[in-house]
């Protein structure tokens, strides 16, 4: 019947297709909100035959369909300045470094990649600790966040760049007021010059190479590893460092099992290394 899972089978037709065409690590056993989002999914889409709706994907994939049902096992969980530590050696550390590659005659053009952004505090944040550091010398270099996820939902909330008070702590709206306003009395949002800071974009990670033309001096890629599968999680780890520039860095999620080693690069902190 429409609308329900009529077997474990079923499930695992969903999770295997998951798991080859995007790479994720899908659980075997599904949280209740999960299963009651993918229900949700078979009466929205009248799926009676898992088979036959994965035999039309071309079709599916063109209007989004497909990225809404993979968005189902993706957790948004983030915050603003999350692993405060790491956003302090960004402007302890990384900033003066890479600024210091370049002469005063030399224009910095300063490339920033926020990979698996989600609802966009991560660049966000990044956008606030280069003001911080640069100060009135942030109008005189060239800089930004490319920020992208291949959640459209998530990108859409995060261009819009308005979030709920109550999920903000008194300490973090402290530290954000001034690059924000009120909307109401649940909502605020960041200001236009700071919205225009972020370019957001759709981009899967799960794909043989990536189109960028330039290297990027600051990558962050922090807790999406641990969704991909063994060997896709190899391959996006390989080509995150081949986009990124010599001297450049990786920040990852501190608690992720990242060789390091094996790509010849150095840490400098938790979840924070060195090309």
């Amino acid at each position: 019947m429409t609308g329900t899972l009529k077997k474990d089978s079923e499930y695992t037709l969903v999770r295997n297709y998951i798991r080859e065409k995007y790479g994720l690590d899908i659980p075997k056993n599904l949280k209740p909100i999960a299963l009651s989002k993918l229900l949700s999914f078979t009466k929205k889409y009248l799926v009676k035959d898992w088979h036959k709706f994965f035999e039309s994907e071309q079709k599916h994939i063109s209007d989004g369909v497909m990225l809404e049902l993979v968005e189902i096992f993706l957790v948004d969980h983030t915050s603003f300045f999350r692993n405060q530590k790491q956003f302090d050696i960004l402007k302890e550390t990384v900033l003066p470094e890479i600024s210091n590659f370049h002469s005063s005659e030399d224009q910095l053009d300063l490339r920033i990649w926020s990979a698996g952004c989600s609802s966009g505090e991560e660049p966000y944040s990044i956008v606030i600790s280069l003001l911080q550091y640069f100060g009135s010398n942030y109008s005189k270099i060239k800089a930004g966040v490319l920020a992208t996820d291949i959640s459209q939902t998530s990108l859409n909330n995060a261009k819009i760049g308005m979030y709920e008070n109550i999920k903000v702590g008194a300490e973090m709206k402290l530290l954000i007021k001034k690059y924000v306003q009120e909307v109401d009395e649940h909502n605020f949002k960041f200001h236009e010059y700071i919205r225009n800071e972020v370019v957001f974009r759709p981009f899967n990670l799960n794909i043989s190479s990536y189109p960028f033309k330039k290297k990027f001096h600051i990558i962050f890629c922090r807790n999406v590893l641990f969704y991909f599968v063994d060997e896709n999680r190899d391959l996006i780890q390989s080509n995150l460092i081949n986009n990124l520039s010599d001297n450049g860095f990786l920040f990852v999620g501190d608690a992720e099992n990242f060789e390091f080693k094996k790509y010849g690069l150095s840490r400098i902190g938790n979840g924070v290394y060195k090309k």
